[in-house]
């Protein structure tokens, strides 16, 4: 398995501007997507990544939250140049702003009308838990509810199987990755650059700081102290969402709907 060897890419959010570091501007992004194209890099889907054989200059791109503007700014620029994407959907907020995050952006996620949309144009709709809660702060019960729902919702809604998990704010624990694994995930994604485990796949984070050199870094896990320097940079991005969570602990939101 070449796991290790694939550069997976992390988006959130393609904006003009926001308050927070998760996002990249339209023009950026055309010009990274440009780039792939140009240095002929092929886009992977997610379940490649456990093939024995890889194709050279292979990306898996993924993006978290599924919002709006993904599919507004962002679905066109990958459609023009042949390319699709993982979309990790926070299947209780579709078609809903993200009153989830502490942070100052709104932003509303995709509708289901778009979603099965983009499904029907090769874009693999995945899992981000059903409300977007810190799985660590959960119980057991309250963890499957979260991984069960979304899962469900999203298979009958899209008509395809939903095989993998990206772990809301990039975190996990042992209980969190065993029960991601018994309700029936094939695999589960992190926000963690540099560590590449089945149940804990990192992804490099993509940046409104990102310059071209570095995002040419984030593309080649193989060039050793350099891209483990871009992954510190990633984490270090990632570190910062974890206010989050005890914001929302602290005022007792986000309590799972059904």
């Amino acid at each position: 398995m070449m796991l290790s060897n694939i550069p997976i890419l992390l988006y959130h959010s393609i904006s003009p501007f926001e308050v927070s570091g998760i996002w990249v501007s339209k023009k950026t992004f055309n010009k990274q997507i440009d780039w792939l194209f140009k240095n002929q890099f092929k886009c992977i889907k997610t379940n490649d990544v456990f093939s024995e054989v890889i194709p050279p200059k292979s990306v898996l791109i993924t993006f978290d939250d599924a919002y709006n503007n993904i599919y507004e700014e962002g679905i066109p620029i990958l459609l023009n140049y042949g390319f699709s994407a993982t979309l990790f959907v926070v299947s209780d907020y579709t078609g809903k702003k993200n009153t989830w995050d502490a942070g100052f952006a709104r932003r509303t996620h995709m509708e289901w009308d778009r979603l099965i949309e983009l499904s029907g144009l090769g874009f693999e709709i995945a899992s981000h838990t059903h409300t977007h809660r810190d799985l660590t702060r959960l119980s057991s019960k309250e963890i499957k509810v979260e991984m069960e729902f979304s899962k469900k919702i999203i298979e009958d809604r899209i008509g395809k199987s939903v095989q993998f998990l990206s772990y809301p704010f990039g975190r996990h624990s042992k209980l969190v990755r065993d029960l991601a694994r018994d309700v029936g995930y094939k695999a589960c994604f992190s926000s963690n650059s540099l560590i590449r485990d089945r149940w804990a796949i990192g992804r490099m984070c993509i940046t409104f700081m990102d310059t071209m050199k570095d995002y040419r870094i984030k593309l080649h896990p193989e060039s050793g102290s350099l891209y483990k320097i871009e992954g510190i940079k990633s984490n270090a991005i990632n570190f910062l969402s974890k206010g989050t969570p005890l914001w929302k602990s602290l005022i007792g939101a986000n309590k799972i709907t059904i």
